[in-house]
C-alpha cells in the first residue's frame, strides 16, 4: 500500500506493510502534513484520528470533508491530563480500524514533558503491532531537541523528515526518509507544498489575536513616548538620536516577535526571534543608560527581582523544550519595566499618570508570574488571564504617553 501524496516519497518507501507498521512523519508547523491527507481520505472509514488541539478535528471535516473516521480529542474524549487514557480507547477502536492518525502538536507538550509523550507513543506503536494497523503519526520537530527525535524515531519502524533551508533570499523546503527497512537513509528532495495553511499554526486564531492586540498596544504607546522625547530634542541634552534608535530597536523587536509567533521562517530556532526581540529591546533602552536618566532604584529593583525570581519557582516544571521561553519572557518583561520607569522618571507626568505607571508597572509583573504559571499548565484560560493582565498595563502606558505628547506638543 502507498501512501499517495508524493511520488517520489511512494517510489523510496515502496508499498507499505499494514501489519503494524508506524510512520513517523517530522515536520515544521504544517508542512507536508498533506502527505497523509490522501490516504487518510481513502481510507476514512477504517480510520480513527487522535486529534491535538480540538481545531484540527474542524479543519478535517470542513475543509477536507473526512466525516466518516473515528475521533479522539484531547480535552473531550480525553482529558489532557489523562493522556494514557487513550491508550484503552486505542485498543477498543483498533478492532475496526486499519490505521490511525496522530497529530502530536505543541499543545500536547504544554501539558507533558516530552519523556511522557515519548512513553505514549511507544505504546502506540505496541498496539499498532498487536491489532495490525497502519500508524501514521505527525511530530512538530520545532519544539523538540535532537536526542528527544532520536527517542521518538526508536519507536517508528518508517521516519520522514521535512525540513527547511535558507538559501541565499530563498526558503528551500526538503524531504526525505530518514529510516525505512531495508534500505535505510535517502537524500532530501526539494517538496513543493500548497500554500493552505492549517488552524492550530494560522495567524488569526483568538491566541495570536489577543497577542497581537498586547503587542501592537504596547509597541503604539512607545512610538509615542519616543515621539515625546524627539519634540524635547531642543530642551534635553541627548535627544537627537535617540529616536533613530528607537526605530531600530522597536522594529527589531517587533519583526521578531511576530516571525516568532505567526511560525513565519519556522526553519529558525526559536531562540534567534528571542534573542531579536531582546536586542531591539536593549537598543529602544540604551540612550536613556547613556545618557543617565535610568536609574536602578528600589521599586525598579524589587519589580524586576520578583519577575526574576518567577525561573527559579516555576522552571522545574516546565517542560525542557518550553525552558528558553521562560528565560525569555523574564528578560523581556524586565526590559518593559525599565522602559516604563524610564518614562516614570522624566518630570512631564501629572500624579495620577504615574499613579497609573506605576501600576502598570506592577501589572507586568504579575503577567509574568501567571505566563510561567501557565506554561507549567496549560490552560486556556489562565493564557488569556496572563495577557489580559498585560493588556491593561498596556493601555495605561498609551494613555500616558498620548497624554504627555499632546502636553508637549502644546509647549513648544
Amino acid at each position: 500500500m502507498k501512501l499517495g501524496g508524493v511520488p517520489k516519497l511512494d517510489e523510496l518507501l515502496g508499498d507499505i506493510e499494514p501489519g503494524g507498521s508506524t510512520l513517523l512523519l517530522f515536520t515544521v508547523g504544517d508542512l507536508g502534513v498533506d502527505i497523509f491527507f490522501n490516504f487518510l481520505k481513502a481510507n476514512e472509514e477504517r480510520a480513527m484520528i487522535f486529534a491535538t488541539p480540538p481545531q484540527i478535528k474542524r479543519f478535517l471535516f470542513d475543509k477536507r470533508s473526512i466525516t466518516k473516521a473515528k475521533f479522539i480529542v484531547l480535552g473531550e474524549e480525553v482529558s489532557p491530563e489523562n493522556l494514557f487514557e487513550t491508550t484503552d480507547i486505542v485498543r477498543k477502536l483498533a478492532k475496526d480500524s486499519y490505521i490511525g492518525v496522530f497529530f502530536f502538536q505543541p499543545p500536547l507538550f504544554l501539558f507533558h514533558p516530552v519523556e511522557v509523550v515519548q512513553r505514549f507513543f511507544a505504546q502506540l506503536t505496541e498496539i499498532a503491532l498487536e491489532r495490525r494497523f497502519i500508524l501514521l503519526a505527525i511530530l512538530d520537530k520545532r519544539f523538540l531537541k535532537e536526542r528527544e527525535i532520536a527517542g521518538f524515531e526508536a519507536s517508528a519502524t518508517h521516519v520522514i523528515e521535512i525540513s527547511e533551508t535558507i538559501s541565499g533570499f530563498a526558503i528551500v523546503r526538503g524531504i526525505r526518509v530518514k529510516k525505512f527497512p531495508p534500505s535505510g537513509v535517502s537524500g532530501f528532495y526539494r517538496l513543493i507544498s500548497g500554500t493552505e495553511r492549517l488552524p492550530w499554526v494560522r495567524p488569526l486564531d483568538e491566541g495570536a489575536l489577543v497577542y497581537l492586540l498586547v503587542m501592537l498596544t504596547m509597541a503604539t504607546a512607545f512610538w509615542y513616548f519616543s515621539l515625546t522625547l524627539k519634540r524635547l530634542e531642543r530642551c534635553l541634552k541627548g535627544c537627537k538620536k535617540v529616536l533613530g534608535f528607537h526605530i531600530i530597536g522597536l522594529s527589531l523587536a517587533l519583526l521578531s516577535l511576530a516571525l516568532w509567533k505567526f511560525n513565519y521562517l519556522s526553519s529558525l530556532p526559536p531562540y534567534i526571534f528571542h534573542v531579536g526581540a531582546i536586542t531591539g529591546s536593549v537598543l529602544y533602552i540604551y540612550p536613556a543608560v547613556k545618557s543617565g536618566w535610568l536609574r536602578l532604584e528600589k521599586e525598579l529593583t524589587a519589580q524586576i527581582t520578583a519577575l526574576l525570581l518567577a525561573v527559579p519557582v516555576f522552571f522545574p516544571f516546565i517542560s525542557s523544550n518550553l525552558e528558553e521561553i521562560t528565560i525569555f519572557i523574564a528578560i523581556f518583561q524586565s526590559l518593559v519595566l525599565m522602559v516604563i520607569r524610564w518614562f516614570y522618571s522624566m518630570n512631564m507626568l501629572t500624579t495620577f499618570e504615574k499613579k497609573n505607571l506605576r501600576t502598570a508597572a506592577w501589572l507586568i509583573v504579575l503577567s509574568g508570574w501567571l505566563r510561567l504559571y501557565q506554561l507549567t499548565h496549560g490552560s486556556a484560560c489562565l493564557y488569556y488571564t496572563a495577557f489580559l493582565s498585560l493588556f491593561i498595563p498596556s493601555v495605561f502606558l498609551l494613555y500616558s504617553a498620548i497624554v504627555v505628547y499632546e502636553r508637549i506638543s502644546r509647549w513648544l
